[in-house]
């Protein structure tokens, strides 16, 4: 688990073997057997996201092009459901994967802003099939959504203020975990935002009692230009309390 790649089940070990196998399909069928929803152009994938238990389960991914795509399980009916030439919506934020409910009837993913730059991110959440897309933070810092086992909020990391990294006038920008319900109301600090750290959810443990996360601490290039690995495994409660390390580097 990473600061920039996290997604999503570190709990849910008897599913790995079936995802990387899901992950090739998909990306067979993002080149090859797109839908008439498909722009038909070749494209790189991101991590693969699977949805709860439906009847017919489906897989949601990032897409080059700033695109979020959706496929059932077995590869095939790919379709474009945020981003793209074609203009749905909102440019989907780079490499970060969508997050289904734990109904498998709603994703939540980050992206830019109508008419935002830069770094200003937000969360947002929307129906399986694309419709219903609504933005449910607002001040272009949050991203890296993550439900809770319940369905009743969703986790997401919220950045602060940039500061300065080194002599080389790098920018980090530190950023803690805040938990809201669906739709953006009542929400909650559940790590504290420290200079020069960061905070990203990753998975819930079955039961929901325990959090997974990444901790990461904004570090300079050395002289040989390399940079410390400084990425810890962390858990939490959900209410932000007994949190412990798990691993480091």
């Amino acid at each position: 688990m990473t600061g920039h790649a996290r997604n999503r089940r570190p709990f849910a070990g008897p599913r790995r073997g079936l995802a990387a196998s899901l992950l090739v399909l998909f990306a067979a069928a993002v080149v090859a057997c797109a839908d008439e929803d498909d722009d038909r152009r070749e494209a790189d994938v991101g991590p693969t996201v699977r949805a709860a238990e439906l009847a017919r389960p489906q897989l949601a991914a990032w897409r080059s092009g700033h695109q979020l795509v959706r496929a059932w399980a077995d590869g095939r009916r790919v379709r474009v459901l945020v981003g793209g030439s074609a203009g749905r919506g909102p440019p989907v934020e780079l490499f970060q994967p969508a997050a289904w409910s734990p109904d498998g009837r709603r994703l939540a993913f980050t992206a830019r802003s109508a008419g935002s730059f830069g770094s200003k991110t937000d969360v947002f959440v929307m129906r399986a099939n694309g419709s219903g897309r609504r933005r449910v933070t607002t001040d272009g810092r949050s991203s890296h959504p993550l439900w809770s086992p319940d369905g009743a909020r969703i986790y997401f990391a919220r950045s602060g203020p940039p500061g300065n990294l080194g002599e080389e006038g790098r920018i980090a920008r530190p950023a803690a975990i805040w938990s809201m319900r669906p739709d953006g109301s009542d929400p909650r600090r559940v790590t504290s935002l420290v200079d020069g750290r960061y905070d990203i959810p990753g998975s819930f443990s079955p039961d929901g009692s325990t959090l997974a996360f990444t901790r990461g601490v904004h570090v300079a290039p050395g002289a040989d230009g390399r940079v410390l690995n400084a990425r810890e495994v962390w858990v939490i409660r959900p209410d932000g309390s007994e949190a412990s390390r798990l691993a480091d580097r």
